[in-house]
């Protein structure tokens, strides 16, 4: 006798599974070798006000804006549906830019939606403060952070843009 008589039966589909890491992990697990991961948290630990300098175009690219713009874009996001669609943001106070965490290698031309806009891909590194410490550096702030991060998707990010944009040429 078969252990399943009906020929029919199919095994349920396995769900692909996500594992899910603290924003710590999530943001040292750019680098691919587990002893530099440890070692960059390690150093956070060291310098909790420090910031590590993180490689772009491997597990996200970075959308650099303009301070006003990216606030009012991830205002438009947070009051909006489509929360989930914002990943991390990071705000430099300093330097008055705004950079929004996206998935690599998409095929978004965000110059053209606004010409203030920069990529930060491949060949490009981030500076980051630890997101569970990051309030010790005061010029550099996470916005916004997941419990679980995952980039932001360019989809609902360029939608925001736009509904900025329209807003602002509906003010003038």
């Amino acid at each position: 006798m078969t252990p399943f008589p009906d020929a029919t039966f199919q095994a349920p589909a396995r769900r692909r599974r996500r594992l899910m890491l603290s924003p710590a992990l999530w943001l040292v697990s750019v680098f691919e070798d587990p002893e530099e991961r440890h070692r960059q948290l390690v150093r956070w630990g060291d310098e909790p006000g420090g910031l590590l300098l993180l490689p772009c175009g491997r597990l996200f690219d970075a959308l650099r804006m303009p301070e006003e713009l990216g606030l009012s874009v991830v205002e438009v996001l947070l009051e909006g549906t489509d929360v989930a669609g914002l990943g991390p943001v990071l705000h430099d106070q300093r330097s008055g830019l705004v950079y929004a965490l996206i998935a690599p290698r998409c095929d978004v031309d965000w110059v053209v939606r606004h010409p203030d806009l920069r990529l930060l891909s491949t060949g490009s590194h981030l500076a980051v403060p630890s997101p569970e410490l990051g309030w010790l550096t005061l010029s550099v702030v996470w916005t916004h952070m997941p419990a679980c991060p995952e980039p932001s998707d360019p989809a609902a990010l360029a939608a925001a843009l736009d509904a900025v944009a329209g807003r602002r040429r509906g003010a003038a």
